[in-house]
């Protein structure tokens, strides 16, 4: 009974998370190139679908729990033109670090890679603990480039 109540809650978190991405989809065709402003998915959260048992879901429950559809609801094209920039920066510091290490630059794609990814269903991209994380992510590969470019030359 237990595993069968665990497989449930997934599918429905999981179905949760397809509606919440639906209704953003929707309301950034609205604001397509500005967006609705920092911080705005917080306030869209009020609004509530209630399904055919019931049940009533917060068609926005504080964030997007996708990074992308956040920046692109929150801030227009012109905010994720801008994401996808500094993540072509960072990319191309970590390839260019791989003619001194290419176990250093493995890593570090993996890093960034996973952080992408789990950013792009779980967390809201401007909660202060997710962005440390990524920005000691990017302190630590940077002081480790650094250092290991001193010592190779």
């Amino acid at each position: 009974i237990f595993l069968k109540y665990k497989i449930n809650n997934i599918i429905i978190q999981k179905l949760h998370r397809f509606m919440i991405w639906s209704y953003v989809k929707d309301k950034i065709l609205n604001k397509f190139i500005l967006g609705y402003g920092f911080f705005s998915s917080k306030h869209m959260a009020s609004e509530k679908l209630k399904t055919e048992v019931g049940t009533n879901y917060q068609l926005i429950p504080l964030h997007t729990h996708n990074s992308i559809l956040q920046i692109w609801l929150e801030l227009g094209i012109v905010g994720l033109f801008l994401f996808f920039l500094i993540i072509k920066i960072i990319f191309y510091k970590i390839f260019n670090f791989n003619q001194y290490s290419q176990k250093i630059s493995s890593f570090a794609i993996a890093s960034s890679l996973m952080i992408f990814l789990i950013s792009q269903s779980s967390y809201g991209i401007w909660q202060s603990w997710w962005i440390s994380i990524i920005f000691i992510n990017i302190i630590l590969y940077n002081f480790i480039f650094h250092n290991f470019k001193t010592n190779k030359d």
